[in-house]
């Protein structure tokens, strides 16, 4: 019986299906081996024999680069070492010849194809079975718990906001070229994991702390020393990333309750989100106003005025800790409440 059939025409097929995360590297490769080039070959098959019904669009993965030495973003063409003979090779040695296979079915049967690399993506409805590390250090900021890092979190990454990701989807669906591959990628700060744990820490009020990981956790470690993206080539299509990665509102630290409530921006903000928003598109339309100044300068510090999500507060009193958050101004840049900066990425 085949995995995949579809009943009759199609316009889009989105092949999201792949077991991708740290905690299966080790336990399930060969299952993840077999199911990422075998997939591959039975959804291609299958749309063989609708002849050009419509478009595929799989989801590959930017570990298909390889290791290689430096912090140079990863353009489409630019392919590193990937050691075939480890088990946690599993992965990327399977994304290649499924990406290899796409392209031959696009030129040999004209199987309309487009693929997309996306850089990691972060956002709402992150599931308690993800154990990738943004995910995990996210979960614990916001139950009130120290994040717990097991290496020196040296890895440089990009990240891209769940909704980002969504809208290149479907721009690649309309506008990529057959054959093709594109990154997504958000074009705003590369950080390395203890950065980002950092942030996520600051954001929930927390520590980071350091411990020695177990076998199984070391060897699910990805070799890569940096996984960041260059999304020229998506961006070519009309498309920039909207969301920074200091927004925490709608990740699972903003669910903890990290609203805003810092700013005196009276333009009716009920989230950090929001608030990025109305000042980013203040930005865009050249007001540079004295509310923008002060919000962007001040985070932290009401100065007893009013925000319209609230009544007064006392501006001599010192924002509770359960209220610390993180604030995008011109990059990653990490506050404390009470309006002291702590570190700037």
């Amino acid at each position: 019986m085949a995995v995949f059939e579809p009943a009759g025409s199609y316009d889009y097929v989105v092949h999201c299906a792949a077991n991708a995360h740290p905690s299966a590297y080790a336990k399930e490769t060969v299952e993840m081996a077999w199911g990422i080039a075998y997939g591959a070959r039975e959804i291609l098959e299958a749309l063989r024999r609708l002849r050009g019904s419509g478009r595929l669009l799989p989801i590959s993965s930017s570990e298909v680069y390889g290791t290689r030495s430096g912090t140079e973003l990863y353009g489409e063409g630019d392919y590193a070492y990937v050691d075939v003979t480890s088990p946690r090779s599993c992965y990327p040695s399977a994304r290649r010849p499924a990406e290899t296979l796409y392209a031959a079915y696009s030129t040999e049967y004209g199987v309309d194809v487009v693929m997309v690399r996306p850089s990691h993506v972060y956002g709402p409805q992150v599931t308690p079975a993800d154990t990738r590390a943004h995910a995990s250090f996210a979960r614990e900021a916001a139950a009130g718990r120290d994040i717990v890092m097991k290496s020196e979190g040296n890895q440089l990454r990009s990240y891209t906001y769940s909704l980002d990701c969504a809208t290149a989807l479907l721009a690649v669906l309309l506008r990529g070229e057959m054959g093709q591959a594109y990154n997504i990628s958000n074009p705003g700060p590369v950080v390395t994991v203890r950065q980002l744990a950092e942030a996520l820490a600051v954001a929930g009020g927390v520590s980071v702390r350091f411990e020695l990981p177990t076998q199984g956790e070391r060897a699910a470690y990805n070799p890569m020393t940096c996984f960041a993206l260059d999304s020229s080539k998506l961006e070519a299509l009309g498309l920039k990333g909207a969301h920074r990665l200091a927004r925490t509102a709608e990740t699972p630290v903003g669910a903890a309750g990290l609203e805003c409530g810092y700013c005196s921006c009276g333009a009716g903000a009920s989230s950090i989100i929001q608030h990025n928003q109305i000042m980013d598109q203040e930005g865009r339309e050249g007001k540079d106003s004295s509310r923008l100044k002060r919000t962007r300068g001040t985070p932290g510090s009401s100065q007893g005025e009013r925000h319209p999500s609230r009544g007064k507060r006392d501006s001599k009193k010192p924002l509770p800790s359960s209220r610390r958050r993180a604030f995008q101004k011109s990059d990653l840049l990490v506050y404390r409440g009470g309006g002291k900066k702590v570190k700037y990425l």
